[in-house]
């Protein structure tokens, strides 16, 4: 702006001082055609021998074209200037267009590099990623195989162990097995042991008894006496109960004081033999006495 207030100012100028000469130019030579005298008393004296120089009047109209002339280069002096500053402007815009095009392609490069150095980050975690993932899968895959293994060792140890419980009571039934058929023997043979000794001291008792029995009158042969019999471990005679009678009340009365009499019956020493002497039932007849278990 500056620069374009100068140029209008020296322009004026110009033209001021052009128009100046101008017109002081016609006036002076106006005034010397118009009086010779004075235009010689004006000249010193050297002049007035020098030759005369015709001079050339100019017109108000020729002044004004030149000052036209005048004019018009200034205008087109300042067209020109316009002009060139126009294109200073052009080029300025132009250079702060480039300028901003060239921001604008930086920025959109160094987003494009952000998003390439982004996209390197990420691809960079996704392989990371991936790699764990890998491993994981690799890890779950190793203990997944473990535990089929040891779930298999340990089905294998449950089959031996069930194996080894089958022998086992296998081995316990046929121990049980064979301790039952021994004991069986063995009770077989306590049993003959027992009723050897039942039978023995049967014998004994049936004698004391037949000591003892006295019958009066002649009683029937096949009338019997039923009786229960209650001894103690030495073989008192705790009581004695008629359990069927003969038919004949003497008969039934004599063979119950026949067994008193004979108290203490003989009785096994072993406990277990007097179990079955504890509890007798009696059958007496007055050829014989039986003797039910």
């Amino acid at each position: 702006m500056r620069y374009k207030n100068s140029l209008k100012f020296k322009g004026g100028l110009l033209r001021s001082v052009a128009l100046h000469a101008l017109i002081l130019s016609a006036v002076l030579v106006n005034v010397t055609f118009k009086n010779p005298e004075a235009r010689k008393l004006t000249l010193p004296m050297q002049a007035q021998a020098e030759p005369f120089i015709e001079a050339v009047a100019i017109t108000e109209a020729q002044l004004q074209n030149e000052l036209d002339r005048l004019n018009k280069i200034e205008q087109d002096k300042l067209a020109e200037q316009r002009r060139i500053l126009a294109e200073k402007e052009r080029i300025k815009r132009e250079q702060e267009a480039e300028k901003q095009r060239l921001a604008a392609l930086k920025k959109q490069e160094e987003a494009a590099e952000k998003a390439r150095q982004q996209r390197l980050v990420d691809e960079a975690a996704e392989k990371l990623r991936q790699q764990e993932l890998a491993k994981n899968q690799a890890a779950e895959k190793a203990l997944q195989q473990r535990l089929a293994q040891e779930q298999a060792a340990l089905e294998s140890r449950q089959a031996l162990a069930a194996q080894q419980a089958a022998e086992e009571a296998a081995i316990q039934a046929a121990l049980e097995a064979e301790r039952q058929v021994l004991l069986a023997a063995q009770q077989a043979e306590q049993n003959a042991i027992t009723l050897r000794e039942v039978d023995r001291y049967k014998l004994m008792v049936q004698q004391a008894i037949m000591r003892h029995w006295l019958i009066q009158g002649a009683p029937d042969p096949n009338a019997t006496t039923r009786l229960s019999v209650r001894l103690s471990p030495n073989g008192t005679v705790l009581k004695v109960e008629l359990k069927s009678s003969s038919g004949n009340v003497a008969q039934d009365r004599s063979a119950i004081a026949a067994v008193y009499k004979a108290s203490p019956l003989p009785v096994p020493e072993d406990p277990d033999v007097f179990k079955s002497f504890r509890e007798l039932t009696l059958i007496l007849r007055p050829d014989s006495i039986i003797s039910e278990r």
